[in-house]
C-alpha cells in the first residue's frame, strides 16, 4: 500500500505553529460503495481507508479536553490505547531507562 503523511495543524502567522504528523498506509476497507443506479449497485465499488502506522504517544499535557468533542476524545483515547498496547509489551521494566520510557508511555496514554 501507499504511505501518506497526515499533518493537521494550526499556524498563527508570525507567532507559532502546532502540527501533529502521522504516517498512514492506504489499505482496503471493509466498506463498499453502492450507488443509486442498478449498475452501480451491481458493481459495488471497493473502498480504501487509512491505517495509522506512526506509534508515538500524544503529549497529554498539551491537550485541553474541555475543547474537544466527545468524538475527538474517543479518537484520542482509542489512539492512545493502541499506542500503549503496541509499545508497552516491547519494553521490559528491567533497567532505569526502560522504566522511565514505560512510565512516560503509561502517563501519556491514559484515557482523557
Amino acid at each position: 500500500g501507499m504511505v501518506m503523511s497526515n499533518e493537521p495543524g494550526y499556524y498563527r502567522a508570525g507567532h507559532y505553529g502546532i502540527r501533529v504528523e502521522n504516517l498512514e498506509i492506504v489499505v482496503p476497507s471493509a466498506v463498499s460503495f453502492s450507488g443509486d443506479s442498478a449498475s452501480d449497485r451491481a458493481s459495488s465499488l471497493k473502498m480504501m481507508t487509512f491505517e495509522t502506522i506512526t506509534c508515538v504517544p500524544l503529549c497529554r499535557d498539551l491537550i485541553q479536553k474541555e475543547l474537544l468533542t466527545p468524538v475527538e476524545i474517543q479518537h484520542v483515547n482509542e489512539y492512545s490505547a493502541w499506542v500503549a498496547d503496541t509499545l508497552l509489551p516491547q519494553i521490559a521494566d528491567t533497567d532505569a531507562n526502560k522504566k522511565i520510557t514505560a512510565n512516560y508511555i503509561k502517563y501519556h496514554t491514559q484515557p482523557l
